[in-house]
């Protein structure tokens, strides 16, 4: 909490003398004592600490874990002196490999193989070795990229880089990869990278894409195909997303301090770093977990 210069002091006469004073009206102030002045409650303001770089996420995020997984083991001590920690210990070493994975410095080169039809492989599809790689084998224009997460779609696939970049590839007909050009072998998607917004987290549904980015926010493009094959997608009004594909990058403005994020076939589940989940997209069966309009 960040608060200005000046402030209203009580000292202890005055809060004696407000416990038998009659309650005020709240405009006026809290029982007895004076309202702030306008230009202090302005300056009590909260702000949000946004890391700088994968390794100081990282560190904040273990950092976070440790507090917690001492103040848990204290209580488990307080209680119950003779129990194991075990499955605390199991806990915490799963939270530190995804801290790692998400935050790390790890990074290699990627690896695909299966059908690849659709260009998802990243070979291309020039040729039949292309379409049907029985053995993994590596995706050549990521070779020099160092590549820290992937994720795979409907018959789409993505990857981020070190440094934050966004590729992806394979079938672009809902627009799931993001960007315009050969579909066949990976292509940058715009607006992600150490100068923009560095992405963290990458995951595709069957037609669409999701990613976080470090400072928490959300950005999908693609589209959610309803049960009679009609196109939906996040976009900012009911009109722009009816039967329509979002074809770049979309800022989720309703959401922020997202830490994790799945998709389904058709909809989405985020967790915000305070554990609240959030869902989105089509809810024809019931996958968001909440009501939605029948209507739709």
């Amino acid at each position: 909490m960040k608060r200005g210069r000046e402030d209203g002091g009580v000292s202890k006469e005055q809060y004696a003398a407000s416990l038998a004073a009659p309650a005020a009206d709240h405009d006026a102030g809290f029982g007895a004592f004076p309202r702030a002045p306008d230009k202090v409650l302005q300056a009590r303001k909260i702000f949000t600490a946004t890391a700088s770089s994968r390794a100081q996420e990282a560190a904040r995020q273990l950092a976070a874990l440790n507090r917690a997984l001492v103040a848990t083991l204290k209580t488990q001590w307080a209680h119950n002196q003779s129990g194991s920690w075990a499955e605390n210990m199991k806990e915490y070493v799963a939270y530190t490999r995804d801290i790692d994975a998400k935050f790390g410095d790890r990074a290699g080169k990627m690896l695909t193989f299966g059908s690849g039809d659709c260009g998802q492989l990243g070979h291309g599809v020039e040729e039949d070795d292309d379409l049907m790689v029985k053995f993994p084998r590596v995706v050549k224009p990521l070779v020099k990229l160092g590549i820290v997460r992937v994720a795979c779609g409907g018959l789409h696939s993505a990857a981020i880089t070190a440094a934050g970049e966004v590729y992806t590839w394979g079938c672009n007909d809902d627009g799931a990869l993001g960007h315009m050009g050969d579909e066949n072998v990976p292509a940058k998607v715009e607006g992600f990278g150490p100068q923009q917004a560095a992405a963290v987290q990458v995951v595709g549904g069957d037609c669409h894409t999701t990613v976080v980015t470090l400072a928490g926010k959300v950005y999908t493009w693609g589209c959610y195909r309803d049960k009679e094959g009609k196109q939906w997608c996040d976009a900012a009004t009911p009109k722009a997303a009816f039967k329509q594909k979002q074809v770049q990058p979309f800022l989720i403005k309703a959401l922020d301090n997202v830490v994790d994020v799945r998709c389904g076939s058709s909809f989405n589940l985020a967790r915000t770093n305070d554990g609240r989940v959030y869902s989105w997209g089509l809810g024809e069966m019931g996958q968001l977990g909440r009501k939605v309009n029948a209507e739709m």
